[in-house]
């Protein structure tokens, strides 16, 4: 029964379900206003895409035996559940996506050496630092000038990284091939 729920696209399916439900249950019990929660819900969204991906590609390469990704997985969860919990709040949302930023860099590094993929674990770690990153910038200018222009370019920057990291240099496919030259 448990390898049903580890297969790769099932398990991508069922957290990108629980991510939507999140999101849903909380625009109808805690939303406050469209206008100042827009920005983190495209945002939001546009996550959800990018774990699919990420949770089909990595899940079905990193053994199962590894603990550590488990308890991280763990946590990237409770995160997820929590960015949704303060799509009304941009600072408090822009925190936790730093979190997230953070523990997914961790959770990718501690895989260095236990997968044979060294050039994917190392784009998907620079591009989680970058993220980590883009989030602390942003919060600094969330608590320093205007919140809502803060938020709306950050959501921009990161649709376009993702557009880029989909569409021109595909971030989520194994790079296998590369690594040999």
């Amino acid at each position: 029964m448990l390898k049903f729920f580890l297969k790769p696209k099932r398990k991508a399916a069922y957290a990108t379900m629980l991510f939507v439900t999140f999101a849903t249950i909380f625009y109808f019990f805690r939303l406050d206003s469209l206008t100042q929660s827009a920005p983190l819900f495209l945002f939001y969204f546009v996550l959800i895409i990018n774990t699919y991906f990420s949770i089909r590609l990595f899940s079905s390469i990193t053994p199962h035996v590894i603990m550590s990704q488990h308890a991280i997985d763990v946590f990237l969860v409770i995160i997820m559940s929590v960015l949704a919990y303060y799509l009304n709040n941009p600072t408090k949302f822009i925190v936790w996506v730093l979190f997230l930023f953070i523990f997914a860099t961790i959770k990718y590094a501690i895989l260095l050496g236990k997968i044979p993929h060294l050039l994917l674990l190392r784009k998907k770690i620079l591009v989680d630092l970058s993220g980590a990153a883009a989030s602390a910038i942003t919060l600094y200018f969330t608590l320093t000038s205007n919140v809502m222009a803060s938020v709306w370019i950050y959501t921009v920057c990161f649709i376009i990284a993702n557009i880029y990291l989909t569409l021109v240099n595909p971030l989520y496919m194994i790079i296998d091939n590369l690594e040999s030259k």
